[in-house]
């Protein structure tokens, strides 16, 4: 994911946006280049941050991914309060969870 900062030092006023690829990225920068989006070239400065580097970034979209497979909190309850935490059914959600858990490994 990058992340594109713009800020006219002549306005004050600053811009920004996000985009999966360094090619969305590069079309939206030169579309409002070509447009004087931000003002004239040489009024504003443009930061560009590859998030995907980060590793809090990337640890936050592992937690999504987990978030998405794990079962949902009313699958959890049911099988709390119908079976408790002794039998299969339980055992059997915490090896999905763990199995989860290791397709998405976060980083240290």
């Amino acid at each position: 994911m990058i992340k594109l900062q713009i800020h006219n030092e002549v306005t004050g006023r600053s811009y920004g946006a996000s985009f999966k690829t360094q090619e969305e990225a590069n079309a939206w920068k030169e579309s409002c280049i070509k447009k004087n989006s931000w003002g004239k070239e040489g009024d504003y400065v443009i930061t560009e941050e590859d998030l995907s580097l980060d590793k809090e970034f990337r640890n936050n979209q592992k937690i999504q991914a987990r978030k998405k497979e794990y079962p949902s909190i009313e699958e959890v309850l049911h099988i709390l309060l119908d079976h408790g935490v002794d039998s299969e059914q339980y055992a059997s959600l915490q090896a999905e969870r763990a199995a989860i858990k290791l397709k998405h490994i976060l980083e240290k």
